[in-house]
């Protein structure tokens, strides 16, 4: 009777490894899909070096060109001030996982391409779904958690602290962040907001906003 319970335990406990094994290697690990010629991932950016577990969360917050993240819950966080001289997110910046990274203008424009990408909203969840026309394969885009006030991260030059004020969350929109700067306003970069009812856009925003990371293949 004893040696069938330390089996039944070793075995549960095994199990239980195995399971979060399975569980944390899908935290850097994505399939991917691939849209219009882009190989996109199926998740956005959770932690740095990490997906978010599912495709309809949003995931954490970046600053431009920043590998640190922010959560809504936190209100003080150390600024990143290295927007400030690069016109392209830098590489060892980037908080995507292996194998991944922020994507160009023109990966960004290639998914709003109407002639060869099909756009709606998930009719249950806040969810836009692009559709490669060629291929009927999909890519799913949370469209919600976009922070209201402006700016989302306040920093007084010459300080290094940088406080956040969130507001309040509009639910039906969310805002990405693009690899490189808006060339007319060096304080800003390339973005694209996708929103529950609208068409999905491309523009530009501060840097020192906090936004959301659907990264593409290397």
């Amino acid at each position: 009777m004893r040696k069938e319970v330390v089996i039944t335990l070793i075995f549960c406990i095994s199990a239980t490894i195995e399971l979060f094994a399975q569980i944390d290697s899908s935290l850097y690990y994505d399939k991917g899909v691939v849209i219009n010629g882009v190989k996109w991932a199926t998740r956005n950016v959770g932690e740095p070096g990490r997906f978010v577990e599912t495709y309809n969360q949003t995931g954490e917050y970046y600053q431009w060109n920043c590998r640190r993240s922010w959560r809504i819950e936190n209100k003080n966080y150390t600024a990143c001030d290295s927007y400030r001289e690069d016109t392209v997110w830098a590489p060892q910046n980037d908080p995507s996982p292996r194998g991944w990274r922020i994507p160009s203008l023109q990966e960004i424009q290639s998914l709003l391409d109407t002639t060869k990408v099909l756009h709606y909203d998930h009719p249950s969840y806040k969810i836009k779904i692009f559709v490669d026309k060629s291929t009927g394969d999909s890519l799913m885009l949370p469209n919600h958690g976009y922070c209201h006030s402006e700016p989302n991260f306040y920093l007084s030059l010459g300080d290094q602290v940088v406080e956040f004020y969130a507001g309040d969350l509009i639910a039906d929109i969310a805002v990405y962040w693009s690899n490189s700067i808006y060339y007319a306003n060096r304080t800003k970069s390339n973005v694209f907001t996708v929103a529950r009812g609208g068409h999905p856009f491309w523009s530009h925003r501060n840097n020192r906003n906090g936004y959301f990371i659907r990264p593409v293949a290397e």
